[in-house]
């Protein structure tokens, strides 16, 4: 199974962050991490099982984060994307296999492009993960119900308003970005700079770009929520914060993805 729009439900699982840090890091299962294959770009990460009893996940994933039919009821699932094609690799408890996916054990199973599913499959019988400093880099934020990762140096095909994302992302090293969903939606992106000035550099470039979206959009609801963006500097890392509500989220969401 192909996706045919695969920037929309990156930035999707992008956008979102967290109230609270994690109290501890919790690493990418191991099993699940030797199916990334190593042209990964963005490695993404959905605990299903916590997120199902909130209605802002109904709200938001059914438009966002649409799941393959036999993927449903997975527990969990990480989303791998190369610039062209978007895996998913699902863990839950897979009996038989499915149609429109690879039954890849009892436990895990695979859906997207044939290409990405044979290189998940190959990197799987390795043992080992295809992108080990992705997914150390991850670790911090992995115990988050929604997460994702990008290196600085990603060769990611975006265009308008999305290339806007490229410019602040080859300012770091690489950014994490995690979601929590309750009756509002928490929102956090954290850039990891190279030095003090790449970071000092990152902070002024996203202070400016938030501005100017804000005072520039037509849609008063969404520059509300652009200039409540809360942007902080922590030695290298930079942060932006947001709690707002699901439909104001999904507004966010389609200026981003223009």
């Amino acid at each position: 199974m192909a996706f045919s729009s695969p920037i929309a439900p990156i930035i999707a699982l992008a956008l979102g962050g967290v109230a609270c840090r994690p109290q501890s890091p919790t690493a990418v299962k191991a099993e699940l991490a030797a199916c990334i294959p190593p042209d990964t770009l963005v490695l993404a990460g959905i605990h299903l099982d916590s997120l199902r009893a909130s209605p802002s996940f109904q709200n938001v994933a059914a438009i966002w984060m649409p799941l393959p039919e036999p993927l449903r009821n997975a527990s969990s699932l990480l989303v791998a994307y190369n610039g062209k094609e978007m895996l998913l690799i699902a863990s839950g408890q897979f009996p038989t296999a499915q149609a429109g996916t690879v039954r890849l054990t009892p436990e895990i199973a695979l859906a997207g492009a044939a290409s990405a599913v044979g290189a998940a499959t190959a990197q799987h019988a390795s043992g080992r993960t295809g992108v080990p400093s992705l997914v150390a880099k991850a670790a911090p934020v992995a115990s988050q119900q929604i997460w994702a990762i990008v290196g600085g140096e990603a060769p990611l095909p975006v265009s308008g308003n999305s290339a806007n994302f490229l410019r602040l992302l080859r300012l770091t090293d690489h950014v994490t970005l995690t979601v929590e969903l309750n009756s509002r939606v928490a929102i956090e992106v954290a850039g990891f700079g190279r030095s003090e000035a790449s970071a000092e550099s990152l902070e002024g470039t996203l202070r400016g770009l938030v501005s100017l979206t804000a005072g520039a959009t037509p849609d008063r609801d969404l520059a509300t929520v652009l200039s409540s963006v809360k942007i902080r500097r922590e030695a290298l890392t930079v942060r932006a914060e947001l709690s707002t509500t699901p439909a104001a989220l999904q507004t966010l969401l389609r200026e981003a993805t223009r």
